[in-house]
């Protein structure tokens, strides 16, 4: 998976994903250490900034599941309403995206890196995945869809 800063952009509405790899996190001093894909991001609808965590991106102190993107599974797989044109053996990766005012207001990240014309891409699927909020309605504030993000 290729690091860096990624971004779409349709009419006034853009997002920008800001990743970087964190080898040999550990939760907690019992557990296993891991490699993860971590990162911040910056969400404008219409002109209005939304949501925009990117000045935590290098902040010291933020590490690991502390990051508003995180994760690192692996899968071969998008939901049924985001699909892409990917073989089922391909691998992509799934990652959790935080709301940045509520943590237990989260969705889900799927990324498959691929070059078009010399131009490097992440196709991703967006899609809440709020499980931990008491407030059904809560959902993340980017919406659910097939974005494709070109590297900066």
């Amino acid at each position: 998976m290729n690091v860096g800063e990624w971004k779409y952009e349709n009419g006034n509405t853009s997002l920008v994903l800001r990743l970087k790899k964190e080898l040999h996190y550990q939760i907690s001093q019992n557990s296993n250490y891991e490699d993860l894909l971590v990162g911040e991001y910056k969400y404008v609808e219409n002109g209005v900034v939304k949501a925009n965590t990117l000045s935590n991106f290098d902040n010291p102190i933020i590490a690991g599941y502390d990051h508003k993107i995180s994760g690192g599974v692996f899968v071969h797989f998008s939901p049924n309403n985001c699909l892409d044109s990917s073989e089922s053996q391909e691998i992509k990766v799934e990652l959790f995206i935080e709301d940045p005012s509520d943590e237990n207001i989260e969705g889900l990240l799927i990324l498959r890196y691929v070059v078009e014309n010399g131009i490097e891409k992440l196709q991703t699927c967006i899609y809440d995945y709020t499980t931990l909020s008491d407030d059904v309605n809560d959902r993340i504030i980017i919406p659910d869809g097939y974005y494709v993000f070109e590297k900066q």
